[in-house]
């Protein structure tokens, strides 16, 4: 597809489709640059007051501002004990499906190894 019409290419009327990285930092905001996020991705969620629900750049700053300590590597560096104990369990269970031949829905292992791991970043003197 690249090699017929180029490096970027609409795919539909809302969509791209880019061959390279070289042209992410111009379509998404970074190094100082403000640009508001697409009402259409967000509303999906219908979580219009959390900070990815979030479309007006200046507020998305001040709502994942206070999410930001959660997410420093100090934190992630803290918790990665329980990640790799959790990861070793959620590969073994892609194991066991593996060597049953039964199909696995993919989406609902990600959401659950996520719901296993969130309440240790909110909640990390509690959870275990």
């Amino acid at each position: 597809m690249h090699n017929k019409y180029g490096l970027i290419v609409r795919i539909n009327p809302d969509e791209l489709h880019i061959e390279t990285p070289d042209f992410y930092d111009k379509l998404y905001a970074s190094g100082g640059k403000k640009r508001d996020k697409w009402v259409r991705f967000v509303s999906q969620f219908d979580l219009p007051f959390s900070a990815f629900g979030t479309t007006d750049h200046n507020k998305h700053r001040i709502r994942r501002a206070a999410l930001s300590p959660f997410f420093s590597q100090a934190a992630v560096r803290r918790l990665q004990p329980v990640i790799d104990e959790r990861l070793d369990t959620f590969l073994g269970r892609v194991a066991d499906y593996q060597d049953s031949g039964k199909p696995m829905t993919i989406n609902v292992a990600f959401a659950a190894f996520t719901a296993g791991n969130y309440p240790n970043y909110l909640f990390p003197s509690v959870a275990s």
